[in-house]
Formats: structure tokens, C-alpha cells, sequence
């Protein structure tokens, strides 16, 4: 077997394979140069070829029977080269879609959640890829929605943590990836539970200086001790931050309780005025006396809702 290295100690046949050579590939090879030899990364033309999309190299040395389950140094596969960009050749070919580095302890269904491949995660999930809940974490640090909501329909559990990623919540939270964060809380994400060195989700955010996302935890969390440490005040945005300002202040249940009594007394004066008696509720609310001029007061019924009557003096 022939196996000439150029000056960074590549052989040649990576070397070729790197940059898509395909003619030269194909004479190499028909020359007998080692397919599955690897450099001192431990990296094979295979590998190399899968990371730079080049199909037709891959297809040449899958048929000249290159490995699919080798690994580099650090434990990846040509599978996870592949997935880096998305490419979806050699996962056809039936590489072991499993295997995990000893990097980052990632597999070909992480590396292309994070990359944000759609079609590439739907392949290896139909060919049996089995940690959903890692590559679930990854997707929502890389901030791929679309790839969240596929894994989550293949039933990726969205509270789970797998070493070395956080839960898949505190992953768009400390990424700043808001559609990402949106969508797992509504999903049923617990916003509730303590992050790694113990803090909240809201004083994560609080920290990084990220006002869209303090804004969105506000609307689902809003109790008095995460609004103090944030130091927020809320504002008028849904029934959320109603609640959290009744929960405050009680203001809420003071507005509420003038807009009924001003309904209530609206009400009675339509009553009275159907049954032709409307000057004289008007002058008994207002001045507590009597006046036969019931179109000049009729026109005083505004006032019910921002003065109030005043007693005339004996």
C-alpha cells in the first residue's frame, strides 16, 4: 500500500479527499493507496470528504470500502462530520448513528440539532438515533426552533439534563435565543426550577442584561421575590402582570371594584330614566334635592363617574 504525506503530515489521499479531488481520489485508489488510513489527528478521507460536502468523493470511498464507524482523536465520526453541514449521504449508508465522542460527548443527532439541519435530525431519528434529550439541550443552545419542535413531537423529554448541557430551557435562556425559550415554556418547560449554581431563570437573565427575556419570564413568573431581586417594576401587559401587581400592590382589586360600582350606579340610573324618574335620581345623587328641569340635568350624568354629590347646605 502506497502512503505518501505531504509537509503537515496528511496523506496524500486525505489530502485529495479535503479538497474534493475527485479525479485524483479515484486514481489513488485505483493505485491500492490505504482508504481507512488516517493522519495524525486520526481523521480518514472519509472524514474529511463528509466534512466538506463532497458527495461524490464520499460515494467513491464508501465504494472502495471505507470505514463508516472509524473516530478521530477526539471520538468523532464520519457520520458527525457529515452532520456538522448537514449532509445526509453517509447516514444513508448505514453509519452507526450512535456512537458518541469523547469531546463534548456528542453524537450525529446533536452535532446536526445544534447545526440546525431539519432533514438530516429526521433521518437519523427514523434510523433509531436514541438520545433525543441531549439533542434537545443542543438545538435550543444553537437556537434551531424548527429542530426543538421536531424533537419534541419524537418525544424529547424538555425538563431532562444530560452531561455536559443543562436542561434545554436554560440553554435559550443563556444563549438569548427568545423563539426558542417561548416555545419550550409553552410547551410545559418549568420555569420554576434552579439552574446550575442555583439561581433562577429570571436572575440568569437579569444578569446577562437581556430585557426581551426578563420581559417574556416576567409574564410567567411574577412572584413578589423574583421581582424584587430583579428590581423591575411591571407594567399593564395581560392578565399576568395583573396578577402580579394585585399580588403587590392590590391595585388591581381597587380599579376593579370602583368600575363595578360605577356599572352598578349606571345601571340604577337607566332604570329610573326608563321609568321617567331620571331628573329626579340625577338631583338626589348630586345635590340632594329636588328640580322639575329634568333636561338640565340629564346632561349631568357624566358626573356620576368623576365628582362626587354635594350636600347643599341648611
Amino acid at each position: 500500500m502506497f502512503s505518501f504525506q505531504n509537509q503537515i503530515n496528511r496523506p496524500a489521499l486525505i489530502e485529495a479527499a479535503a479538497f474534493g479531488h475527485l479525479d485524483i481520489v479515484v486514481l489513488m485508489l485505483r493505485k491500492n493507496f490505504n482508504v481507512n488510513e488516517k493522519c495524525e489527528n486520526g481523521e480518514t478521507a472519509l472524514m474529511v470528504a463528509s466534512a466538506g460536502s463532497y458527495l461524490d468523493v464520499v460515494n467513491v470511498l464508501l465504494s472502495h470500502g471505507a470505514s463508516l464507524n472509524e473516530q478521530n482523536v477526539v471520538g468523532h465520526t464520519p457520520l458527525m462530520k457529515a452532520a456538522f453541514g448537514g449532509h445526509v449521504e453517509v447516514a444513508k449508508r448505514g453509519a452507526s448513528i450512535n456512537t458518541r465522542s469523547n469531546e463534548h460527548n456528542e453524537c450525529a443527532l446533536s452535532v446536526a440539532s445544534y447545526k440546525g439541519h431539519p432533514d438530516l435530525v429526521y433521518i437519523l431519528l427514523e434510523a433509531g438515533a436514541d438520545d433525543l434529550n441531549f439533542a434537545l439541550s443542543a438545538a435550543s443552545k444553537g437556537g434551531q426552533v424548527t429542530v426543538v419542535e421536531l424533537l419534541l413531537e419524537y418525544g424529547a423529554e424538555i425538563n431532562s439534563s444530560t452531561f455536559p448541557l443543562p436542561s434545554p430551557l436554560e440553554c435559550a435562556i443563556s444563549n438569548s435565543h427568545l423563539d426558542v425559550a417561548t416555545l419550550l415554556i409553552e410547551a410545559g418547560g418549568n420555569i420554576n426550577g434552579a439552574i446550575s449554581n442555583g439561581n433562577t431563570y429570571l436572575m440568569m437573565a437579569a444578569g446577562k442584561g437581556d430585557q426581551r427575556m426578563v420581559e417574556l419570564l416576567l409574564v410567567y413568573v411574577y412572584t413578589q421575590v423574583d421581582a424584587q431581586i430583579v428590581g423591575l417594576k411591571p407594567h399593564w401587559r395581560g392578565e399576568a402582570y395583573e396578577a402580579f401587581i394585585y399580588e403587590r400592590t392590590k391595585t388591581t382589586t381597587t380599579i376593579r371594584k370602583r368600575r363595578r360600582r360605577r356599572r352598578r350606579r349606571v345601571r340604577r340610573l337607566t332604570e329610573e330614566y326608563d321609568e321617567g324618574n331620571a331628573s329626579n335620581y340625577i338631583n338626589r345623587s348630586l345635590c340632594g334635592t329636588r328640580n322639575d328641569s329634568s333636561e338640565a340635568n340629564i346632561g349631568m350624568v357624566g358626573i356620576l363617574f368623576t365628582k362626587k354629590p354635594k350636600q347643599k347646605q341648611q
